[in-house]
């Protein structure tokens, strides 16, 4: 026989609180309840866990070696209902960061629906390198110069660099060297990654023009509208581009001069194969890196 699910409850909440008024409240129980349960725990084990006085509760030495094992029994309940849960509702947790999120996920997900329309993609947009198993994460997209071998996933694309501009420049600009554009162009400089021009013009062995004035904008929508409005030539970046460099809106002025700039991983759950979910976008997403091979 196993003691109660109510009696670990109490005896930890008592024990991580230092009082049984804390351990009631936390719990939503009267302080009598909480006590009840508790005695029960000491008479199940034969042991006794707590020494009670007015400051609080405190181990006993059988309490000490008794709790780490009523934390994981609750943390391992806790994480099956987690997993039964997401199984039964068919939702992928996904993290990214914004910018890749706005500008080269979400445009793609209505593929997904469509093949799997009873799959509910709930996204989380953040820089931070997240612990996918303790924070039940599905999948994780992420810059990274190489896969990390401490962590499970595959290489989506490379990352990159090169000068775009819209339709209508392209035309004007066709046929004059690096140089004379950098020199006689207005370029369109994103504030979140200020060293994209520089790290381009010295991979190409082109020096920005000295002196240069860049018309400065904060992240890659902003920069991506004004060079679709003709603005000036941006620093494109793919796969974040790809969509209106697709559809023909913007153009590589030179495509053979492109840099490479890191690559997106896709890290996963290493529990990822216990949700059909999950194994739905795995797929999906392969496919997604096929497509760019």
């Amino acid at each position: 026989m196993l003691p109660s699910l109510q009696n670990l409850q109490a005896f930890v909440a008592a024990v991580e609180t230092g009082q049984l008024r804390r351990a009631a409240w936390k719990l939503n129980l009267t302080e009598s309840a909480i006590s009840h349960q508790i005695r029960k725990l000491e008479a199940f084990l034969g042991a006794r866990l707590l020494l009670r006085d007015r400051s609080g509760v405190k181990l006993t030495p059988e309490g000490e070696l008794f709790l780490d094992h009523a934390r994981s029994a609750l943390w391992e309940l806790e994480q099956g209902m987690k997993k039964l849960s997401r199984s039964q509702n068919e939702t992928v947790t996904i993290t990214a960061p914004r910018t890749f999120a706005a500008m080269w996920l979400a445009a793609r997900l209505q593929g997904f629906y469509a093949r799997y329309p009873d799959v509910e993609i709930r996204i989380i947009t953040t820089d931070r390198l997240c612990d996918l198993e303790v924070e039940d994460i599905d999948f994780a997209f992420r810059v990274e110069e190489r896969q990390d071998e401490q962590r499970e996933g595959f290489l989506l694309c490379d990352q990159l660099l090169t000068p775009v501009c819209n339709g209508s420049l392209a035309e004007e600009i066709r046929g004059q060297s690096p140089a004379e554009v950098l020199r006689n162009y207005p370029l369109l400089l994103n504030e979140v990654h200020s060293d994209e021009w520089e790290l381009w013009c010295r991979a190409q062995g082109v020096p920005l023009p000295e002196g240069k004035a860049f018309r400065r904008l904060k992240g890659y929508d902003l920069v991506q509208t004004a060079c679709l409005e003709g603005a000036g030539i941006a620093m494109g970046r793919a796969p974040l581009w790809d969509g209106p460099l697709q559809a023909g809106l913007l153009h590589r002025i030179w495509s053979q001069r492109a840099l490479r700039d890191g690559s997106y991983w896709v890290l996963q759950s290493r529990a990822l194969l216990k949700s059909e979910a999950a194994k739905a976008f795995h797929s999906w997403i392969g496919d997604q890196r096929l497509r760019r091979l």
